[in-house]
């Protein structure tokens, strides 16, 4: 009799032990799978047994949610406390969020450093893409290590007339050396970025240096790093502000009828903290309460991502303003496959970006309804790409352009508490 309780009681904390275990790869699965909102929600309700596992999800959330220095802060305690528990697989994961907290901090040296330490020690946890990228961000880097960070000043509430340029992309008045330029609006730009001729006009510090970007496109453009002393939009001074440096034929498009001449990008727009873009494309930048509200929107890396209702599924978007046309990748056909094997037939898609057009294998669907909030926003004639073009397809559903902004009233963006919200 006394056996059997034992036996008993040993499974019982056996089974204790694996749920425990299994907490933590349950909440860990959705991290890996870029699965954010999802993440944060379970992660609230499960307490996990191990300490730094807990310390890790939170930190990890804490980035994509845009809480770099935070994050920082509970990587720096797991890495003096837990490092010698912590497998290296995992420890990998804590230098590339750390790096991009760096990054998201405008701390170039720190940056540097821990790129190195990645690529020193942690490689072969990196897929691919990544393993090329990192090359590029150690030169990116190596060029800002010792120049001065990102600062805004005189920021106050303001109003901005931007307009759509002939493909329907949101202009943005920027003054550099007292002279006003259009840049592009780019919610999906890593970095601002400037054409060679631009920014020999106006007089961008250009570094020697060459690095290789990647683009929408995938094709790999030779760039090098400007850096901009001062530029204003409305009210609002920025010092110290690095560009991308591409050539100018990498940004004209159409046999030269269209041409992008600069594009102020996310190192500049989350410092607004808050604004809102309504149908006659004023943009209003306002000082941000904390709010309650839900939270619809997070990172990953230096892409905004917003959560979005398809037929009561749950789909994470990257969220482009920069893009015209909203385009759908695997994971939605992944999905859908039944329905849209038996409606559509397979065919080319043609995607753009800066250095040319690429086509790959997918379908164009007659129109999906996506919904935010309590408002349904039904894009026509979109584009579902089956190919694999970067790494985010294989994760995301789609990306989000203008074409479904332009439903609606207009759109604000909160950075403080991480929200979107259409009206």
């Amino acid at each position: 009799m006394r056996l059997k309780k034992i036996t008993f009681i040993f499974l019982v904390v056996l089974i204790a032990s694996s749920s425990f275990a299994n907490d933590f790869e349950y909440l860990y699965k959705f991290y890996k799978a870029k699965d954010y909102f999802r993440l944060k929600n379970n992660s609230e309700k499960i307490i996990l047994k191990e300490k730094w596992q807990n310390e890790l999800l939170k930190g990890l959330i804490l980035g994509v949610f845009s809480r770099p220095d935070e994050s920082n802060a509970v990587f720096a305690d797991i890495l003096s406390f837990y490092s010698d528990v912590i497998p290296d697989s995992l420890k990998a994961e804590i230098y590339k969020h750390k790096a991009l907290n760096n990054e998201n901090l405008f701390e170039y040296k720190e940056a540097l450093s821990t790129l190195k330490i990645i690529k020193e020690k942690y490689l072969t946890y990196l897929n691919e893409e990544e393993r090329e990228e990192i090359v590029d961000e150690i030169a990116l880097y190596d060029v800002l290590k010792d120049e001065l960070p990102q600062t805004v000043s005189n920021k106050t509430e303001t109003k901005i007339q931007t307009k759509k340029d002939m493909v329907g992309l949101w202009n943005i008045p920027v003054t550099i050396n007292g002279d006003i330029y259009d840049f592009v609006f780019d919610t999906g730009a890593n970095i601002s970025t400037i054409v060679e001729s631009y920014a020999e006009k106006l007089g961008i510090k250009i570094f020697d240096s060459k690095i290789r970007i990647g683009t929408s496109s995938d094709i790999k453009v030779d760039s090098r790093v400007g850096l901009c002393k001062e530029l204003k939009i409305g009210n609002i001074t920025y010092h110290n502000v690095a560009f991308l440096v591409m050539p100018d034929e990498a940004l004209t498009f159409g046999g030269g009828v269209y041409k992008i001449n600069g594009i102020i990008g996310n190192p500049i727009i989350k410092a607004f903290e808050e604004f809102t873009i309504d149908k006659t494309n004023l943009l209003t930048i306002t000082i941000p309460q904390e709010e309650n509200k839900y939270s619809n929107l997070c990172f990953e890396g230096f892409n905004p991502v917003i959560q979005l209702i398809h037929q009561s599924d749950s789909l994470s978007f990257t969220f482009d303003s920069g893009a015209d046309a909203t385009i759908l990748y695997l994971p939605f056909f992944n999905i859908y496959k039944k329905d849209i094997g038996e409606k559509y037939k397979l065919t080319e898609i043609s995607i753009g970006g800066a250095g040319g057009v690429k086509k790959y294998k997918g379908y164009k669907l007659d129109k999906v309804a996506l919904k935010t909030g309590n408002l349904i926003g039904e894009i026509n004639n979109i584009d579902l790409v089956i190919e694999i073009v970067k790494n985010k397809y294989s994760y995301f559903y789609g990306n989000l352009g203008q074409d479904y902004i332009q439903k609606f009233n207009g759109v604000k963006f909160n950075f403080k508490s991480m929200y979107i919200e259409f009206n």
